[in-house]
């Protein structure tokens, strides 16, 4: 987001991180291969270009995340960046339920990992935007079959209840537990819908502790 004085007058992560944003109730959420749509299309070619990228968000804290995601060989560039990339989207959630929990307890984190037929044939796995056509009941023939209606009509019940009530839980779903940093729990919307807890929790502490607002 661009700060440009009018608009935006600050870093909305100052915000957050310092408990000035809006006391709403929110979703915030990812899906599990983020970073492969980007990867895709990524200009990173060599270990240094790679080692460049990691370190962006990192800062003196490089050392450390290339410990957790060491420098590639050639032929795993492109899947070490969709990790480096998918981090990056796993934390920027994180940190904005972790920063709205304690103004605000109706706080929910999601994380999509459905594949369906188009992951598998451009071969992206669960790629970014894919939870919308399931939010939005819009699924594309032939990823629309019986199984990921059903998990379209999950979703929507979810969000719509939250929408009404600022709660998405009811007595027939799986309970869609509270964000606090301490349990750090997530919906896992797939087939059966579950929940998760510590989502890349390493690499996120490594992000977190990067930050500076």
């Amino acid at each position: 987001m661009i700060v440009d004085g009018w608009v935006l007058e600050e870093p909305a992560g100052r915000v957050f991180a310092q408990g000035r944003q809006a006391n709403v109730p929110l979703i915030c959420g990812t899906v599990k291969d983020e970073g492969a749509l980007f990867a895709a299309y990524s200009l990173v070619k060599t270990s240094a270009q790679y080692e460049s990228l990691a370190g962006t968000s990192v800062g003196n804290y490089t050392r450390d995340y290339l410990n957790l995601r060491p420098l590639p060989t050639e032929a795993g560039l492109r899947s070490a960046v969709r990790e480096v990339l998918s981090d990056e989207f796993v934390w920027n959630a994180r940190f904005m339920a972790r920063s709205m929990a304690p103004l605000q307890p109706n706080t929910y984190l999601y994380h999509f990992a459905r594949k369906n037929f188009w992951g598998r044939v451009l071969g992206w796995g669960v790629f970014h935007g894919l939870d919308v056509p399931y939010l939005f009941n819009t699924l594309p023939r032939p990823s629309g079959d019986r199984r990921s209606r059903a998990l379209s009509e999950q979703m929507a019940g979810y969000w719509t209840r939250f929408a009404r009530t600022g709660d998405p839980n009811a007595p027939e779903s799986v309970r869609w537990p509270r964000y606090d940093a301490e349990s750090d729990e997530h919906l896992v919307l797939d087939l059966p819908v579950t929940t998760g807890t510590g989502l890349r929790k390493a690499a996120c502490d490594i992000l977190d502790s990067a930050a500076v607002w």
